[in-house]
């Protein structure tokens, strides 16, 4: 139970870039802040991997799985998490557990209010990666991610006095969520980078359902 609750109170906490100023001539892309949650779609399937670059070598990785529709909420990890809630009532959510059969069955532990439901359904999601606070990025391009057009922004910012930051994000065009992005560190001095990678390897809005 000490687990779940953690879980429940776990937010990801992800450094802010700010991007140099733009002219008024040269086409900006405004990302969606976490004030525009009501945005998201009420169908959602996400499929996600991040990782750590130091130098080009890989010092972590993890993955996850995300999914919500009118009846319910899943979220699963490359970490071994998994946790099912489904609507029993307007308003009310039964947390479901795998059995030793691996079949969902009720969780008596745990019937969680859709305010209760909210932080968890925030770090399950990711929503500190999936709307950037970023603005004023420049659209380079398009991208497909996951199946989805995407606009391509970029920018680039003195981090320190030694240091060179650069984000590069790809946008879905029809929800404005952030479905790839790739933030670099770069020492000026040594060459040395560290990058932070997420993307987005599964992407659905519509036929969304629960793993019952």
């Amino acid at each position: 139970m000490n687990r779940l609750i953690a879980v429940f109170f776990l937010l990801l906490c992800l450094a802010g870039c700010t991007a140099p100023a733009q002219n008024a001539s040269v086409p900006t892309l405004e990302v969606q802040s976490l004030s525009s949650l009501p945005t998201l779609p009420p169908s959602l399937h996400l499929e996600c991997r991040m990782e750590a670059l130091q130098d080009g070598e890989p010092v972590s990785r993890q993955s996850f799985t995300a999914i919500q529709n009118g009846a319910g909420f899943y979220y699963a990890s490359s970490r071994g998490d998994e946790y099912l809630f489904l609507s029993s009532n307007p308003g009310t959510y039964q947390l479901y557990t795998r059995d030793d059969s691996g079949a969902f069955r009720p969780d008596p532990r745990l019937t969680a209010t859709e305010d209760m439901l909210l932080p968890f359904r925030r770090y399950a999601l990711h929503l500190d990666l999936l709307t950037q606070q970023e603005d004023h990025l420049t659209i380079t391009g398009s991208e497909t991610i996951a199946g989805r057009p995407c606009l391509v922004a970029e920018g680039a910012v003195d981090s320190a006095p030694s240091y060179r930051q650069s984000v590069v994000l790809a946008v879905d065009e029809e929800t404005g969520l952030t479905l790839s992005r790739t933030t670099t560190y770069t020492n000026l001095t040594t060459g040395q980078t560290l990058v932070y990678r997420f993307f987005c390897e599964y992407f659905k809005t519509t036929e969304v359902s629960l793993p019952l």
